[in-house]
């Protein structure tokens, strides 16, 4: 089941980031992907972080720190994901 998941995870991302760094695909095609990785990558860092301060809250502190662990260390991903999108796009011109 975790391979699956990885298989189709991996082949969304890859679909996400040759259409947002194509410019030969319209760009009223590549702003609701764009939206579309923003806002999955925002909601679950987002949750992540609130259920791991929410844990913290009540307790459960080693549970929550880890939470809030792994949300900040998607939050570097996805920021440098998306540097290195942004550089790859802007070197070809």
């Amino acid at each position: 089941m975790e391979t699956l998941f990885e298989f189709v995870f991996t082949i969304f991302l890859e679909a996400i980031f040759s259409v947002m760094g194509s410019c030969r695909i319209s760009l009223w095609i590549r702003i609701p992907f764009i939206v579309l990785f923003i806002l999955i990558f925002g909601g679950l860092i987002i949750g992540l972080a609130l259920i791991g301060i929410q844990l913290i809250q009540s307790n459960e502190v080693i549970s929550g720190a880890s939470l809030v662990l792994i949300s900040l260390l998607l939050l570097a991903w996805f920021v440098n994901t998306w540097k290195e999108l942004y550089k790859r796009n802007h070197d070809k011109k």
